[in-house]
């Protein structure tokens, strides 16, 4: 009995958090384009100025294709095709049941960089739960997006340019950063 009435608190708890955050685009204040670098091969997205920076870890692409540059050609296992892309619109995404609020269209400014891929996100791997982190559950979330936690993502903004370049020229951000850090 205790059990369960515990499982309806933590549940009621997520829900009213998913409720609060269902409509995290409309509460997004204006301000210029500013502009981040997500790097393929280590996960690290960084970028922007003032209360809007970032330096955060974040992932992209599955199985093989987890933070593989050799595989940005691979539809639905790598990860996101090096190119420059504009935040086109913010969408709180639903994906089957899951809510992904603060859900960032990736416009690419180049096509021909594109391998045919399309429809890339800068989104989070589930709303108000411990798997809304860049750490990858089994199967990972990610068929190319860039998977963000949500503190960073509400520092983004429609017009943000996000480069994407293969390599990173800090490899040791990874070993810098602990993995309680990666996880928000």
């Amino acid at each position: 009995m205790k059990f369960i009435v515990l499982l309806c608190i933590v549940l009621s708890i997520s829900t009213i958090r998913c409720e609060c955050l269902k409509e995290c685009c409309k509460t997004l204040a204006e301000r210029p384009a500013l502009s981040y670098t997500f790097y393929q091969d280590t996960g690290r997205f960084t970028g922007g100025t003032g209360k809007w920076a970032i330096e955060t870890r974040t992932y992209s692409g599955q199985g093989e294709g987890y933070l593989n540059p050799a595989k940005q050609c691979v539809v639905n296992v790598g990860v996101l095709p090096a190119n420059t892309y504009k935040l086109g619109y913010c969408k709180d995404l639903m994906h089957e049941t899951t809510t992904r609020p603060c859900s960032f269209y990736l416009d690419p400014q180049d096509e021909s960089k594109m391998c045919g891929r399309n429809d890339f996100f800068i989104h989070g791997c589930q709303c108000c739960t411990e798997g809304d982190t860049t750490q990858p559950p089994v199967g990972g979330c990610s068929a190319g997006c860039i998977i963000m936690n949500i503190e960073n993502r509400q520092k983004l903004r429609v017009g943000d340019i996000v480069h994407v370049v293969s390599h990173d020229p800090n490899k040791a951000f990874l070993q810098e950063m602990p993995i309680e850090q990666i996880d928000a």
